[in-house]
């Protein structure tokens, strides 16, 4: 593994207990992703099933585009895959996307010149 897919993992695992700590999390059933590096096309998200102070750099899942576990043993949610999947696939300057289907709180996403939020009944990213 690359250092960089190391560091991304450490990252958003940290997002994760963060999202978690603001009271941003949703039991098991919504999703931060992020992607694995900027040489794949392929992204990390939660295992399903884990709460977000459960989550850790390696019991992250790494999925392809298409929804399959490249790394990792368990399943993924799979209203995370289609929502995030289409989003880094669509956007590959995206590096995180997260979600939150609370109707209070919009989506936010990390591009390079920093965070934009949007609500997820919108979903008209540029």
């Amino acid at each position: 593994m690359l250092q960089i897919e190391w560091q991304n993992r450490i990252e958003l695992a940290a997002s994760y207990h963060l999202a978690d700590y603001f009271g941003w999390s949703d039991i098991i059933w919504n999703h931060i992703t992020a992607k694995t590096s900027q040489h794949k096309n392929t992204f990390l998200i939660n295992k399903f099933g884990l709460r977000y102070d459960e989550i850790t750099a390696s019991n992250l899942l790494e999925i392809d585009l298409e929804g399959n576990v490249i790394s990792g043993e368990g399943k993924i949610n799979y209203t995370g895959f289609i929502i995030h999947g289409a989003l880094h696939n669509a956007k590959k300057k995206y590096s995180l996307c997260n979600a939150y289907p609370l109707k209070s709180r919009p989506s936010y996403i990390l591009f390079k010149n920093g965070i934009r939020a949007y609500h997820t009944r919108c979903c008209n990213v540029p």
